[in-house]
């Protein structure tokens, strides 16, 4: 069953070419703990990473971002159903138990316009399952 692991909110997320060019890794800039533009109401722009382990890597899979205020139903991000297709492993690869193969994943968050100050979610959801909600906290710096 899909595992959702190392999920970071960030400044930005910057993927990070391997050597034999199979296997990137991203780097988070900037970790956040809370979400502080300028102003609020006003507009932030940020990323986030995650892993997703315990999973069949050579089937396809989805994957569904949603970003919204704690009790609204409006989304202010909604990154839609994206397909991810079948990766093969290499056999260069160290081939890791079933339980531990999954995907590294980012995603950036461009002017995200906050109206109100408070508490605010990411929902992931894989192949149709809900994986987490992880909340942030949003405040002005004025």
């Amino acid at each position: 069953m899909a595992d959702l692991t190392n999920f970071i909110y960030c400044i930005n997320a910057e993927r990070i070419p391997s050597k034999n060019g199979k296997t990137d890794s991203v780097n988070a800039i900037g970790v956040l703990s809370s979400l502080t533009p300028e102003f609020v109401p006003g507009t932030f722009s940020f990323s986030v990473i995650f892993s997703v382990l315990d999973i069949d890597i050579s089937g396809n899979n989805t994957v569904q971002i949603t970003f919204f205020r704690e009790g609204e139903q409006e989304n202010l991000v909604d990154s839609g159903v994206i397909t991810i297709p079948p990766l093969s492993p290499d056999s260069d690869d160290i081939q890791l138990p079933p339980k531990y193969q999954g995907l590294n994943m980012s995603m950036d968050f461009r002017n995200v316009i906050f109206e109100q100050e408070g508490l605010y979610n990411t929902k992931v959801i894989f192949n149709d399952q809900v994986l987490a909600i992880k909340p942030i906290y949003v405040k002005g710096k004025r």
